[in-house]
């Protein structure tokens, strides 16, 4: 008897189960809708405002009002090189931070050895009228 229970309410539970499933899916979609619809009446209004249709008009189609002068930048070129495209800036410190930061840790702990190290460099010499001491 158990078993013709079973079989008889397992496929009506599965299908509650997935109808249940269905209508939580549902509900997600018209919410989606919902907040998209409210995004395009939000976007419609802003249409009604002349001001806004003005910018949109300057900035898509180029439309300038009368008495004004339009300025296009042209692109340069391939052979233009912008500060921001340099390889210096790609490429980074030749060592990484942590080694640095260990290095700079051990010249602290031994203060002698730094200031030798800093004896048998050249130093940068700078004068404020540009001639070389």
């Amino acid at each position: 008897m158990a078993a013709l229970l079973a079989v008889l309410l397992i496929p009506s539970a599965y299908q509650w189960f997935r109808q249940s499933q269905d209508l939580k899916d549902m509900q997600v979609r018209v919410e989606q809708a919902r907040e998209r619809n409210a995004e395009l009446h939000e976007q419609l209004d802003l249409w009604k405002d002349p001001t806004y249709v003005a910018s949109q008009a300057r900035s898509r189609l180029g439309y300038v009002q009368p008495g004004e002068t339009q300025y296009t930048v042209k692109d340069p070129g391939p052979g233009y090189e912008d500060a921001s495209s340099q390889e210096n800036d790609k490429r980074g410190p030749d060592k990484p931070w942590i080694q640095i930061l260990a290095q700079s840790v051990i010249d602290a702990d031994n203060p002698e050895e730094a200031t030798h190290d800093a004896k048998d460099q050249t130093p940068l010499n700078f004068s404020q009228s540009g001639d070389e001491k």
